[in-house]
């Protein structure tokens, strides 16, 4: 029997399912939307019940769709979004909405926060500036103005924890969801004693911590009943959904990996925890033992390129954006474009910045315009780099995955804005990839991680920097950066 391995991927809107051998091969993927709900400005939720109902549904999708025995399926593991959670009661039942990532209702305790700790206090205990999307401030938040919903929580759960109980029973989060809510200690790897003390907030209502890949146990009977699945699946901690597709990507030192999809996470993998003293890049525990990440993030990469195809009424593919892009130069006919539709985030953090274009000119054709936008989104992914190699050392190659990636003409533009020889990959379903890594290793199907990462996603492309179009990224980037300077002033 060739044993097959499952991995969920729980997205921020949509829910995927993949089959795979354990020789790499991906037998099939299932994929099912499902809605966030948008209560008033900055109240964003999501119902926790259609995570489960979406699992099941591509589980079963998957396996009758590849016609797989479910008894084939050795074990399963999940990547999700981060820092979306829920509170639920002894027997796992939701008692409020999940509260999204994306939501922003928790600005007063956010402030709070910063009365009792500073921003570089909070920085050096959990590698983040504080800011309302996490965890933390929304806890505050909750029991201000939910005191009852509060009191009768018995854990909080992010949407892999949530999956995890609804597969086993067991309250269980892993170390790279868990640094994400403010609550964790990046350098000693828990729950800070600390902030929790500081803010009231009993340990007992976090879930235990464990490593990604640590098996759990097998699949509870209801769980195998509604599902499809064998009872004899065991059941493996996944990771944030960002840090699974590093994982997928084969991301080691020297060796950076990009998302470059709606919006871009820029990771490197360190051997210490790195806490920067200008608060410009996060850090946070890898998915593997001994190691940390540096992810920098750009809010608007690929929905910049949809931003611009809506702004010029073009209909059609991302291909004819790229067909258009083409037929303009490296340098974009001396125009520049600052990608700040969403705000800065890494390294500058400044949440009032906006978009602009510089330059422009009776001469300026649309395709100057197009092949801009994707040069800006390039120039902020060169800034990230830089202060990540100015922390942790040269990065010599970039794994590049995720829609974006598609474009040849934008994997050129990034390589030679970077100066880094880019690699791609034949399968654009890396996070799940990066879970079914850590669901074979942990059902030891795979030695380890290296032995899986061989089998499994080899690069199929290379793409290395062009010198002539080097020297004149490295002209413009250095006016790039002197408009940047302008714009500060400005905010």
């Amino acid at each position: 029997m060739i044993r097959k391995i499952l991995g969920i991927d729980l997205g921020t809107t949509n829910c995927k399912a993949i089959i795979l051998e354990e020789d790499g091969k991906i037998l099939g993927i299932s994929c099912i939307e499902y809605p966030l709900i948008k209560r008033r400005e900055n109240y964003i939720e999501q119902d926790p019940q259609e995570w489960w109902k979406a699992v099941k549904e591509v589980i079963k999708r998957v396996i009758a769709a590849t016609k797989v025995n479910p008894k084939e399926i050795i074990s399963l593991s999940i990547s999700s979004q981060g820092i979306s959670f829920v509170p639920v009661d002894k027997e796992g039942t939701p008692l409020y909405n999940a509260i999204s990532w994306l939501d922003k209702r928790a600005i007063k305790q956010t402030k709070e926060i910063l009365k009792k700790f500073s921003l570089k206090e909070m920085f050096h205990l959990t590698g983040k500036r504080v800011n309302p999307g996490y965890i933390l401030p929304k806890l505050l938040w909750l029991r201000e103005n939910e005191p009852i919903i509060f009191k009768n929580t018995h854990k909080f759960l992010m949407a892999e924890d949530y999956l995890i109980m609804k597969f086993t029973g067991k309250f269980i989060t892993d170390h790279s969801l868990a640094a994400g809510t403010l609550l964790y200690d990046v350098n000693k790897l828990c729950w800070s004693e600390e902030i929790i003390d500081r803010f009231c907030i009993s340990q007992e209502k976090l879930p235990e911590i464990k490593w990604s890949g640590t098996p759990i146990g097998k699949i509870s009977s209801d769980a195998a009943k509604e599902t499809g699945l064998n009872k004899k699946t065991l059941i493996v901690v996944g990771g944030q959904d960002q840090k699974c597709a590093a994982l997928g990507a084969g991301i080691k030192h020297k060796v950076a990996t990009i998302s470059l999809g709606t919006a871009s996470a820029i990771t490197i993998i360190t051997n210490k925890a790195i806490i920067d003293e200008e608060m410009r890049i996060p850090c946070f525990p890898f998915l593997i033992p001994g190691f940390w990440v540096l992810e920098g993030v750009i809010s608007t990469a690929g929905e910049a390129l949809k931003w611009i195809q809506e702004i010029l009424n073009m209909k059609g593919s991302y291909q004819s954006l790229n067909e258009l892009a083409q037929k303009s130069l490296p340098g974009s006919n001396g125009i520049f474009f600052l990608p700040y539709l969403a705000g800065i985030s890494s390294p500058d953090w400044q949440p009032k910045a906006k978009a602009c274009f510089w330059g422009l000119n009776l001469s300026t054709k649309k395709n100057d315009i197009i092949r801009v936008v994707m040069e800006g989104i390039g120039f902020e992914i060169k800034r990230n780099i830089s202060v990540m190699e100015e922390l942790s050392g040269k990065v010599e190659k970039i794994r590049i995955f995720g829609g974006g990636a598609k474009s040849n003409l934008w994997l050129k533009i990034i390589s030679n804005i970077t100066g880094k020889e880019m690699e791609v990959f034949k399968t654009t379903e890396i996070a799940s990839l990066g879970v079914c890594i850590l669901a074979g290793t942990g059902a030891g199907i795979y030695k380890n991680y290296e032995n899986a990462l061989g089998k499994l996603n080899p690069p199929i492309k290379r793409i290395k920097p062009v010198p002539a179009d080097q020297d004149v990224y490295q002209e413009k980037y250095q006016v790039y950066q002197k408009i940047l300077l302008k714009l500060a002033e400005m905010i």
